[in-house]
């Protein structure tokens, strides 16, 4: 059951793919939030495969967003087609969310209030129907998953089409799901992945994304206040004195900024440092000299393959995965090992571990079972901060 759990999780981070530059198609994305999960509506009978009326039939109601857009200076065109003279225009509220990535035909938005908390806005140009694009996203979803019918909604000013996943064991959603299709038939959608921190969900931040949302006639439009390379505090305001020093065999010097809140007590031994939880559970970490994750994934396997109580090694690919704010690369090994009691009999094993990229020749290393046993875990590595001197 672990493995399946973990091989689920891996799946669906895998489709948190990252924006790509102007110009390209891409129309495989999906967003990846620091949010914790609650029960939302779902499961209803009445299924609709496309919205009752387009995004131009809506403004010409008595509760929509109007024929003003008080947010024109903060403005954004997807899926531009110049030729066909045709794109999706967005405006969204800058006082709530603030756009950080801008490409062709996604938008990545991340809320003021809730800094670990963002959104991936995607256009879908190929025309397809409301319906195949939510089977498509939601699908790989469904061993594990109990997948909702489309209902329709009303979120801020506009009704969209929703759905959702629902982890069978507990009824918590996994995966969030929204669309809403224009008049020129191109499709503006999220599929939204609430991870392991606190209460937000899709419907809460999308009203301030499509503040105002029409069609285009294929100009490509960016907000004049976006800059792509401005620096930003993403900070969640820990203490500049609360930290610890670990230095890594090769010696590099890592600094460890905590939550004293969050994080109870430490000790540090050589390249290791293990952190308390609030609950007194205990966590091992360690500072190893990898340049990268795929290194110390590497160096593991011929680790493995060289000891001589261990046969039939496996050792998987890497896999990335959102864990609160951190992107971490997994991996998982399986393997037969010789009893200790001298019998010969072999038995079955396996190791999960989540290594976080630092840069400056070094990584993070965990032990990933904890984390997939225990949602939670998520805000407990937000809790740390890593500067290399």
């Amino acid at each position: 059951m672990k493995r399946k759990l973990l091989g689920v999780l891996l799946t669906m981070a895998m489709t948190m793919s990252l924006l790509v530059g102007c110009g390209g198609d891409t129309n495989e994305s999906a967003d990846g939030g620091s949010n914790a999960v609650v029960n939302q509506e779902s499961g209803s009978s009445e299924q609709e495969t496309e919205p009752q009326n387009t995004v131009e039939e809506q403004a010409d109601g008595e509760d929509t967003a109007g024929e003003n857009n008080s947010y024109e200076l903060y403005t954004l065109s997807l899926c531009c087609n110049e030729e066909l003279k045709q794109s999706a225009v967005v405006s969204y509220d800058p006082e709530k969310v603030k756009l950080i990535d801008l490409s062709r035909n996604a938008a990545r938005f991340r809320w003021a209030d809730r800094k670990s908390v963002e959104l991936l806005l995607m256009c879908e140009n190929k025309n397809p129907s409301v319906e195949d694009l939510y089977q498509k996203k939601m699908k790989p979803h469904e061993d594990n998953m109990s997948v909702s019918e489309l209902t329709e909604k009303k979120i801020g000013d506009y009704t969209v089409l929703r759905g959702d996943a629902t982890w069978k064991n507990d009824g918590t959603v996994g995966v969030e799901f929204f669309a809403l299709k224009l008049e020129n038939d191109m499709i503006l959608y999220a599929v939204h992945l609430p991870g392991f921190e606190k209460q937000v969900y899709l419907d809460e931040m999308l009203p301030y994304v499509l503040a105002y949302v029409t069609t285009g006639d294929g100009t490509r439009m960016t907000p004049p206040a976006f800059d792509p390379n401005a620096e930003e505090d993403t900070s969640d305001g820990m203490e500049g004195d609360t930290f610890f020093e670990v230095t890594s065999l090769g010696g590099v010097k890592v600094k460890v900024y905590y939550d004293p809140d969050v994080i109870k007590s430490y000790r540090v031994f050589d390249m290791e440092f293990f952190l308390t939880d609030a609950d007194g559970n205990e966590h091992t970490f360690a500072i190893a000299d990898f340049a990268t994750a795929e290194e110390r994934r590497q160096g593991r396997e011929r680790q493995l393959n060289s000891e001589k109580m261990l046969e039939e090694v496996s050792v998987s690919e890497l896999q990335e995965i959102q864990a609160g704010e951190y992107t971490l690369k997994a991996y998982w090994a399986d393997y037969m090992v010789h009893s200790y009691d001298g019998s010969g009999e072999l038995i079955p094993g396996s190791t999960q571990e989540a290594i976080i990229e630092l840069g400056s020749g070094v990584v993070c290393v965990f032990d990933s079972t904890f984390l997939f046993e225990h949602p939670e875990f998520g805000p407990f590595l937000n809790a740390m901060k890593f500067v290399i001197e």
